[in-house]
């Protein structure tokens, strides 16, 4: 008699520590999902924080940029050409730089650049030579290497003030 006591005495404290042992894992597991439940909510806050402030500081720095006066002659060009003899293209860079010496505002761009302007402008063609009015609109285009192009940009660039 007193051994089936001992033996349901066994039984309840066995089935009393188990069931402290499973509530205290469900427990846990329920802390474990709670933890990456806000891990994950942190990263996802820090991500639409840094996107919203780079957002705003692009948007600062557009707004400066389109702020400021465009350029009067954009030149997209392989820049590396510029010292080269007897080469068109060497001749338009130069051409533009000299109009750059006599105070006309000018950006040169090369074809790899991500400037914003070459796809504004549907920049396809090295080199490409476009004169803007004061509001940024071309006025005149010049594509291609041709000598033709070159006495035509250089009759155009002594047009500017």
């Amino acid at each position: 008699m007193w051994h089936r006591r001992l033996v349901r005495l066994r039984a309840q404290i066995f089935n009393g520590f188990l069931f402290t042992y499973s509530r205290e894992r469900r427990l846990l597991r329920m802390k474990r999902k709670w933890i990456g439940l806000l891990a994950v909510a942190l990263v996802a806050l820090g991500i639409i924080a840094y996107k919203w402030h780079l957002s705003s500081y692009l948007s600062r720095d557009t707004q400066s940029t389109a702020s400021a006066a465009p350029p009067r002659v954009l030149l997209v060009a392989d820049l590396r050409e510029a010292d080269s003899d007897g080469d068109a293209c060497a001749q338009i860079i130069q051409d533009v730089r000299a109009a750059r010496e006599r105070g006309i505002a000018v950006q040169e761009l090369g074809p790899d650049s991500e400037s914003d302007l070459l796809s504004r402008y549907h920049v396809l063609t090295v080199p490409t030579v476009l004169i803007l009015d004061r509001q940024g609109n071309v006025t005149s285009r010049y594509e291609g290497e041709g000598w033709e192009t070159v006495a035509a940009l250089r009759a155009q660039l002594e047009q500017l003030r």
